[in-house]
């Protein structure tokens, strides 16, 4: 080959791959959550953000109302719009994004609804097909039978396993909707809440689940809050799996300014014996709040299941998390004592009524004016001798008919607990007793590992559990 020819045709050749780039490079980039089928909270100023040319003008009209934004991008392309939502409704729409010289990046079919973001470890990322064999989820066949009823109604995005040292901009993860196909993949508490509240404000429910098994409280956390609360990284390992952030910066910060309704969180397993429990639990509702700039923004969570842990340390946990969410405005607690089966207690740490537990959840996020979403709650105890009447707060239609109480224990001054007996009275109140206890000084209620709970009020809410001694 001749030089000129040679040097003609590598110069073609650079052209060609500059024109790719430039061409790539002017492409309008969105993140995975702006995916069709999403899901953008109603009646709200949503950010809507992307990537494009520096410094240049992106437009963003949303089919709603017709109306176009314009937008210009920073030094690195990064833009945001804000875009107003309508009034909730099973409608679809489009949201068109363009820059000029460039094709149009369309979003469709948007569902304009509630979007609530759902976070913990194994038992909220357990899909609705469960684990099988060993960790099956109960209904689980007839919700994924039904699920095509809800194909306009719920959408997920379930957000890929990631972590990273530092705050990420972007995460893989975009939206499907309900579908025999889709849903055996959802979690099964965030589908379960989703279809439950679907059912009951009939318009769309988007739940995004960023959620990793077996991971700590202390992952979830910014790194501004893990350095509060005095949580330190290995210092030789800077990817060890307990340390502080990591799925923060890769599942959370990404999706920091995706407008939501609120918070659902089920995570507290791999923290038993954490005696700090409560005040991170407290420090990562507030950090996220922050971050979301929502200081009021409702954050449920799920209570830790009975079971065989490796230590006797669950029931302080549980407490923890009572202790995080009555100390928390906009916070509430689903207690999940009665939800568990003996031989689940014993040897799965993955219960399979999730559908209840969404259930209990939807309470809390749209509560019937007739029910009070909390579970009973010891309120007071008085001892006469060898009996105590025990009284308890949100209770006030009283306990459902129960002649065989289970899970009491009384001790006297010598602090040994005994198997207590129990009966209701007064409808709202229990009275326990032992032949072995002739002085009572302390009650407890459900204070173990595996002890199940079978005191119901009249919601079909089971009882904390609680204990009245420090010992």
């Amino acid at each position: 080959m001749p030089m000129i020819t040679y040097r003609y045709t590598i110069l073609c050749l650079a052209l060609l791959f500059l024109s790719v780039c430039a061409s790539v490079e002017a492409q309008i980039r969105m993140p995975d959550i702006f995916s069709d089928n999403c899901v953008l909270q109603h009646n709200s100023k949503v950010n809507i953000w992307g990537w494009a040319d520096a410094n240049n003008a992106v437009s963003v009209k949303a089919s709603w109302n017709g109306e176009t934004q314009t937008v210009k991008s920073d030094a690195e392309g990064r833009w945001t719009a804000q875009l107003t939502t309508p009034d909730a409704s099973n409608s679809s729409y489009t949201i068109t994004v363009s820059q000029e010289g460039d094709t149009q990046y369309t979003i469709n079919n948007v569902a304009i609804g509630d979007v609530w973001f759902c976070s913990g470890q194994s038992n909220m990322e357990m899909p609705v097909k469960g684990w099988l064999p060993e960790c099956p989820i109960e209904h689980s066949e007839s919700m994924i039978q039904q699920s095509g009823d809800y194909t306009q109604r719920v959408r997920c995005a379930m957000i890929q396993r990631s972590r990273a040292l530092s705050p990420r901009s972007t995460c893989l993860g975009k939206w499907e909707p309900a579908s025999p196909a889709a849903t055996p993949h959802f979690s099964a508490v965030a589908y379960s809440f989703a279809m439950h509240l679907a059912s009951r404000v009939n318009h769309p429910v988007g739940i995004i689940v960023s959620a990793w098994g077996g991971s700590y409280i202390e992952q979830w956390l910014p790194e501004r809050s893990a350095k509060k609360m005095g949580v330190k990284a290995d210092a030789g390992n800077a990817w060890a799996w307990p340390n502080p952030s990591l799925l923060y910066n890769a599942m959370v910060y990404p999706l920091k300014d995706y407008t939501c309704a609120g918070f659902l969180w089920y995570q507290g397993e791999s923290n038993v014996g954490d005696s700090h429990y409560a005040e991170k639990q407290k420090e990562l509702i507030a950090s996220w709040r922050s971050e979301w700039k929502e200081p009021k923004a409702p954050f449920y969570m799920v209570e830790i299941s009975p079971y065989n842990y490796s230590n006797d340390s669950a029931p302080d946990l549980r407490a923890q998390q009572l202790k995080a969410a009555l100390e928390t405005e906009h916070c509430g607690l689903v207690c999940t004592n009665d939800l568990v089966t003996g031989i689940e207690a014993a040897r799965n740490i993955h219960p399979g009524n999730k559908l209840e537990i969404g259930y209990r959840l939807v309470d809390f996020a749209h509560k019937p004016e007739w029910k009070d979403p909390w579970s009973p709650i010891f309120k007071s105890m008085q001892a006469d001798g060898d009996k105590a009447i025990i009284s308890f707060s949100h209770n006030d239609q009283g306990f459902l008919p129960n002649p065989d109480i289970t899970g009491f224990e009384v001790a006297g001054p010598d602090k040994v607990f005994h198997h207590a007996d129990a009966e209701i009275v007064n409808k709202k109140q229990v009275r326990v007793c032992s032949p072995m206890v002739k002085k009572i000084v302390a009650v407890r209620y459900c204070w173990g590992n595996t002890i199940i709970g079978n005191l119901k009020n009249r919601m079909g809410l089971p009882v904390f559990a609680f204990r009245t001694d420090n010992w």
